[in-house]
């Protein structure tokens, strides 16, 4: 998970504000289900997280968290009310990572693909394990008005991930595509992470 982070989530740029505080990332791997997880993990390294400042943000990889995105979207939405009721969701928020991630709508502009799922867009939060991200809401204001992009991170994203399957699909040099900087080889190392999540753990 962390290679993934650093190699795809850092390496395409996926989130501009995950490089700088690379050295403060906490990555923290538990065998709990999503019935223990929360007591387990979550409220745990929240706790922490509230009394050291040192630890920016933290990922909770949980390989045993629901299988199906459907489900995992469930748990999720009830650690946010658990979080709402114990005082924390003032603090902090949560992101959900998944190997079946899929927005329930395009962010921005429809995918004209035939079968929504295949969208390379959803790739944006696709991980080779279920993975809970924590972070500090004073920080995300804080990366949010600083942000200058002309478009929002979302659409770039989407412009980035559907541009290199289409250039990958209409077959161009690979050599005109590294041009890019290096982004089809992490796009290779996203899809060999996904498909063998297990050796990258």
């Amino acid at each position: 998970t962390q290679r993934w982070v650093e190699r795809v989530v850092m390496g395409l740029n996926l989130c501009p504000w995950a490089r700088p505080v690379k050295a403060s990332i906490r990555y923290v791997c538990t065998d709990a289900d999503a019935i223990g997880l929360y007591e387990a993990s979550l409220k745990p390294e929240l706790e922490l997280m509230a009394a050291d400042s040192a630890v920016e943000t933290t990922v909770v990889v949980a390989p045993n968290a629901p299988s199906d995105y459907a489900s995992f979207e469930r748990f999720l939405a009830g650690v946010e009310t658990l979080m709402m009721m114990q005082g924390l969701s003032s603090q902090f928020q949560i992101v959900g990572f998944h190997p079946e991630f899929q927005f329930s709508v395009a962010p921005h502009t429809p995918w004209e693909g035939a079968v929504a799922a295949e969208d390379p867009a959803h790739y944006t939060n696709r991980s080779p394990h279920p993975m809970v991200h924590l972070l500090r809401q004073a920080s995300v204001n804080t990366a949010a008005q600083s942000y200058k992009g002309s478009r929002s991170v979302s659409e770039t994203n989407e412009l980035l991930l559907r541009g290199l399957d289409a250039g990958l699909a209409a077959g161009l040099p690979l050599v005109l595509l590294l041009a890019l900087g290096g982004l089809v080889l992490l796009l290779v190392l996203l899809l060999a992470l996904l498909l063998h999540p297990a050796v990258h753990r």
